[in-house]
């Protein structure tokens, strides 16, 4: 017995990778001429795989974020379709989602694997078990501790006022990277939160000592860095806003629904393959 933590959309994109890989779409090619790569040329929006029960005409660029490498040894693709294959051989599949909101591919994985059974959204469940929790540091689903002192900040804030700014649990960026970001925030002139962990720079030590000494100055005063955060308490608070055109949808901890779109800082970056698939479905969904 398997349980998928994501959704059932993703899920079944990943049991196709190794078809992708099969019938030529990945690797990726080299971009012909120019300055142009085959991440920025279009070939990824373009490229539309049809033939995925269950869903949608959906890009190549959208079924999984393992498909953007040139590497036919890539480890990461190469990691994907094994989990993917060890899903197919369990005795059964748990899948963080429910019927009303994926029938469509949740119909194509049980014509293939009949013993699947929806549990989502799982956050809905622990959210409702860490209202009695005694330690307000409590991880949750998230992959690293929590610290909640931001939040004392946030209720110092104007409503609306404060840029979130995070990485999430898993990209790693460079030193260079880093410092163009920070100064982003510093242009922005508005007070933000940063939840920068303490291995976002490999080899740089504590995250927050990756930044230039000049950032800190500049930023003295109307900014809270922090290695992690209680993002569904961060997202829910009155004072975060400021950009609220850029959407984030997700199967949130707060929600009963099971999705909703988010105003976040568009420069988040992280494992976003089930982002923009999600972005697009409730984009084209009927009204309300």
């Amino acid at each position: 017995m398997v349980l998928w933590g994501g959704s059932a959309a993703s899920l079944m994109g990943h049991m196709r990778l190794r078809e992708l890989k099969e019938r030529g779409y990945v690797p990726l090619k080299a971009a012909p001429r120019g300055n142009e790569t085959c991440y920025t040329n279009g070939h990824l929006s373009r490229t539309l795989i049809d033939w995925i029960p269950g869903m949608p005409p959906i890009s190549l660029g959208d079924i999984s974020s393992f498909v953007r490498t040139t590497d036919p040894d890539d480890f990461g693709l190469h990691f994907n379709i094994v989990e993917a294959n060890g899903c197919t051989k369990a005795g059964a599949l748990i899948i963080n989602t429910f019927d009303a909101l994926e029938a469509d591919v949740l119909a194509a994985l049980r014509a293939e694997y009949p013993r699947i059974y929806t549990v989502g959204p799982l956050g809905s469940l622990l959210n409702h078990q860490l209202r009695g929790d005694d330690d307000a540091s409590a991880s949750g689903l998230s992959l690293w501790k929590q610290d909640t002192e931001c939040l004392a900040w946030l209720d110092t804030q104007q409503p609306g006022s404060v840029v979130y700014a995070n990485f999430g649990s898993l990209t790693v960026l460079s030193t260079d990277q880093v410092a163009e970001f920070a100064w982003g925030l510093v242009a922005s002139g508005h007070p933000f939160l940063w939840s920068i962990r303490d291995n976002l720079v490999p080899g740089a030590g504590a995250g927050v000592s990756s930044l230039p000494a000049e950032f800190i100055a500049a930023t003295a005063g109307r900014c809270c860095l922090t290695t992690w955060c209680p993002q569904d308490r961060v997202l829910g608070h009155p004072a975060r806003g400021v950009l609220p055109d850029a959407q984030r949808v997700e199967l949130h901890p707060r929600e009963r629904g099971g999705r909703r779109a988010d105003g976040v800082l568009a420069g988040v970056r992280g494992p976003v393959h089930q982002l923009q698939v999600r972005l697009r479905c409730v984009g084209r969904g009927p009204p309300g």
